[in-house]
């Protein structure tokens, strides 16, 4: 009897337990639903004057970033020089004309519950006369996917609106930062590789349509399934990475004497209007485009740079170890046993 007394005394202090942890939860759910239903749908939050606008700042990384306009053009407040590539501002900007919210919750009495203690995000819009718009973005709503919002640091008034602002913002400055051209090459469009380095250089060439490798003074056939594969990876090449756009100590990534000096050489057709000024004229071009190779990041891929630029990229380490990691010999076409000849 004992044993079962004792039972269901502790049966019943678990439910009461269990009671007043529902109760508890009902009523911080009924707050929040109560805070929720003091909304109205699709309220204008503001709408960005383009043409007013001084600057546009929000973190990047961790830290603050200002981008100054004047009279359109856009600049990096503490490096003027900065290629800025306005594209992804105006994207940013798209989405604040206007900035809608998706549900507005007043009433609020404790802002850190969406997550206005640590925003993921603050942006900070400065109009020319120096009046400042400080939109906070709090945590995403799991349920809808929205972002919380808050405005100018009213605290009891929340919005929620789509991810669509938080998303267009970059994680890396060089997202900001325009690039040099780097030609798109088919690999139908290549005509020659030279591979300099003091271990191991060659080229690559065609020669009556067959490609042909060279080390020092002496060329023989290549394998031609070997060159096609090795030429595919770079075909198309783009950059992986942008670090920086006036390098001033190369040697932070092997570039101040390169392991590798590599060079493609390929043509390219361009309208050229003809010598009689009716038609446009279909021209073949020979070009090049040279890398210098230095070392390679945490990820493996290189550090490269253009001939003759100043800007720093990283090219996958996929794109060119099937060029870096070869020599002659890996591409010379296998000689002809005794046994292959009948």
């Amino acid at each position: 009897m004992k044993k079962k007394s004792k039972t269901l005394v502790l049966g019943a202090a678990c439910l009461a337990i269990l009671s007043c942890a529902y109760l508890l939860l009902r009523a911080y759910n009924k707050k929040a639903q109560e805070a929720e239903l003091t909304q109205t749908s699709q309220e204008e939050i503001l709408t960005a004057d383009e043409a007013s606008l001084a600057s546009l700042s929000f973190e990047i990384d961790g830290s603050e970033v200002t981008f100054l306009q004047e009279d359109g053009a856009w600049s990096l407040e503490g490096d003027l020089d900065f290629p800025v590539d306005s594209t992804y501002l105006m994207t940013t900007l798209s989405y604040l004309k206007p900035l809608e919210a998706v549900r507005t919750l007043e009433n609020i009495t404790d802002a850190s519950e969406y997550g206005m203690e640590d925003p993921q995000n603050t942006l900070t819009l400065t109009d020319t006369d120096g009046v400042p718009t400080v939109l906070a973005i709090g945590s995403t709503n799991t349920g809808t996917g929205d972002d919380y919002l808050m405005l100018n640091g009213d605290s009891s008034t929340i919005y929620t609106i789509s991810s669509n602002l938080r998303s267009s913002l970059h994680e890396a400055l060089y997202d900001y930062a325009e690039s040099e051209e780097l030609p798109y090459i088919l690999t139908s469009q290549i005509t020659g590789i030279s591979l300099d380095r003091t271990d191991g250089g060659y080229e690559l060439f065609l020669e009556n349509a067959a490609w042909m490798v060279q080390e020092g003074e002496t060329s023989v056939s290549a394998q031609q399934d070997t060159v096609n594969s090795a030429l595919s990876s770079i075909s198309g090449v783009s950059y992986e990475g942008y670090l920086e756009y006036n390098c001033k100590a190369p040697e932070n990534y092997g570039l101040e004497n390169p392991s590798a000096v590599l060079t493609i050489f390929y043509e390219e057709e361009s309208e050229e209007e003809s010598e009689a000024g009716t038609e446009a004229e279909t021209v073949t071009q020979t070009r090049q485009l040279t890398f210098l190779i230095g070392d390679t990041d945490e990820n493996g891929d290189y550090y490269v740079q253009q001939e003759g630029s100043a800007e720093v990229h990283t090219i996958s380490y996929d794109a060119l170890s099937p060029l870096l990691e070869k020599t002659a010999r890996d591409f010379e076409e296998e000689p002809e046993t005794s046994s292959d000849v009948q």
